[in-house]
């Protein structure tokens, strides 16, 4: 079987397509053994193991009674977005930044010894999985986090930097695969492509075997960058490498999902503690068989020497630690039959692959179908306001903003249809949703002003000496308002039990039950709570159990950020 963790370069993969996540909440916080899960609003699951991260799409049951450290990230972390996603220097370490009522960052050290820790804005310790100390390295609360020890990092090596980090007299391939941390199967793969023999000595390269061995490592590292999914002997690579196959997935992070989740050798916390106790008492086993072999040895000796008295001590002392091997012999037998049952729970417990779930293009952004028909699009963040407009807008299109500073665009799509064809119910629904994701909402407003204006007024181009940051666009000509909007979301359930969310019209006419949600003094997750529960209540026995199954954060990602209430006028 193949050895299941992940490379430098595998990581260096990872993180560019896991980058889809920033700017998601998380939603909820679980532990496997050593195996941190975060799920994020929308259902991304992404798991945290000291050989790899990836996102899943395997459903795994989790322990009903959460750890320690579990409860530490929960608190910390819960509900709070996660910022940005960073390799430490091409090492297989990966950090999380997250926002929310303090600055924390989760930091993943994956490799043999490894350890996942949660941090404060100032790098202090907080809490790891476990406690680690070497000489000048410390891993427990309240210290300061230390990167592991550095090596030379290809993202930053010039072609004399190369030179040097290349002068030793050992082989090319041991110096690829250890000081520029690319492992033994990418240092092949380098040599293989810069057509040098791998058992070259590294001081002993040319000028022009060091200039095509660094546009090698250019090149393979811009191919990483963008991974293209490749399987050789079951193992998942970013790259094309040496005898590998095209994957059939579509990305890098399937394989590695598929590579870690099939056929998991992933312990529960019961098998680790049984484990544990089983180590021990084999410890102890060796240290009485060699404390009795010790004893009979110098009793042997004192006999000889006429001195029977201390012999016959030590005989005594031999053979009580032979009596207590008998009992630990039977208590060992008693922890791997435990250790077998744990293992059988936890296959019960495998992950499964999820069934997939197909996702319209439109589904990435904010959404919803208004009551005559059109689909209309909205942004979650400076990246979606981009992709919004440069994308997904045509001419005939109209596009919406709220009179205020961080709103998101919000597109009607027209289908080619003249403004003046579009039903004034479907405008003002657009209106509402528009001001209803804005920061208008955070302020506890109750009403503000919206606008709509065509495609073509929609531009980047900022006045001479000024800037236009991501996401944000210079407006031209005419606006048309809709004054004083009123700032209301409707969240409802579908009769093919679907969770939607958008202006009250058009989930009213879609849903069998639904809320009616306004700024208010209400936490978002409370408010999900509240009316999941008024839809039980209102329901049929057969539905309200069908109900019980929806999920919290399917609801709660529909409300925007900021507190809340529940209006009067629900179903």
């Amino acid at each position: 079987m193949p050895k299941k963790e992940l490379s430098s370069l595998d990581i260096f993969s990872i993180a560019s397509e896991l980058r889809q996540l920033e700017g998601s909440r998380v939603s909820k916080i679980y532990q496997k053994g050593d195996r941190i899960y975060l799920r994020f609003q929308g259902q991304k699951l992404l798991a945290i193991s000291l050989q790899g991260t990836y996102l899943t799409n395997y459903s795994t049951k989790f322990p009903k009674t959460p750890s320690g450290f579990t409860m530490h990230l929960r608190k910390h972390l819960g509900n709070s977005k996660l910022q940005l996603i960073e390799q430490h220097d091409f090492d297989r370490v990966l950090l999380f930044h997250f926002s929310g009522k303090e600055q924390r960052t989760l930091v993943a050290e994956m490799f043999r010894n490894g350890n996942i820790m949660l941090l404060d804005e100032s790098r202090k310790i907080l809490m790891p999985l476990r406690r680690q100390k070497w000489k000048g390295r410390t891993l427990k609360p309240h210290e300061l986090y230390k990167f592991p020890p550095e090596s030379s990092n290809p993202l930053k090596l010039t072609e004399k930097e190369l030179k040097e980090t290349l002068s030793e007299k050992k082989e090319l391939v041991k110096v690829l695969a250890t000081k520029l941390n690319f492992g033994g199967e990418y240092a092949e793969e380098l040599c293989i492509r810069a057509k040098i023999d791998k058992t070259t000595q590294a001081d002993s390269l040319s000028k022009e075997d060091i200039n095509l061995l660094h546009k090698t490592i250019d090149k393979i590292l811009k191919e990483a960058a963008s991974p293209k999914p490749h399987i050789r002997d079951g193992r998942p690579y970013p790259i094309n490498v040496n005898k590998s196959e095209k994957s059939e997935l579509k990305t890098f992070n399937e394989e590695v999902d598929k590579h870690f989740s099939v056929d998991s050798e992933e312990l529960s916390e019961e098998e680790i503690r049984q484990l544990k106790i089983l180590k021990k008492q084999k410890e102890q086993v060796s240290k009485l068989l060699s404390n009795s072999k010790t004893f009979r040895k110098e009793a042997d000796e004192l006999s000889k020497r006429g001195e029977f008295e201390k012999a016959g001590k030590l005989y005594e002392k031999s053979k009580k630690s032979k009596g207590k091997i008998d009992g630990l012999l039977d208590s060992i037998k008693k922890t791997e039959k435990k250790l077998g049952s744990a293992k059988k729970e936890a296959e019960k417990t495998a992950p499964v692959l999820k069934e997939p779930v197909k996702r319209e293009w439109y589904e990435k952004f904010r959404w919803f179908i208004s009551s005559d028909g059109f689909l209309i699009i909205g942004g979650k963040d400076a990246t979606t306001n981009e992709i919004i407009i440069k994308k997904h807008t045509e001419p005939k299109d109209l596009v919406f903003h709220a009179d205020v500073t961080g709103a998101p665009f919000c597109v009607i799509k027209t289908g080619g249809l003249e403004s003046k064809d579009v039903p004034i119910t479907s405008l003002k629904e657009t209106a509402e949703f528009a001001v209803s994701y804005s920061k208008a909402w955070q302020r506890g407003l109750g009403t503000s002003d919206v606008y709509w204006i065509n495609p073509i007024q929609v531009s980047k181009s900022a006045p001479s000496g000024e800037h236009i940051g991501k996401g944000a666009f210079m407006i031209k000509g005419k606006k048309n308002y809709f004054r004083n909007t009123e700032l209301k979301i409707a969240i409802g359930l579908t009769k093919k039990w679907q969770v939607i969310g958008g202006p009250e019209k058009s989930v009213e006419k879609q849903a069998k039950y639904f809320s009616v949600i306004i700024p208010g003094p209400t936490k978002s997750g409370d408010i999900a709570k509240k009316a999941k529960a008024s839809w039980i209540k209102k329901a049929s026995k057969s539905d309200s159990e069908k109900l019980k199954h929806i999920k919290l954060d399917e609801i709660q990602r529909f409300i925007p950020t900021g507190k809340g209430s529940i209006h009067a006028k629900s179903r």
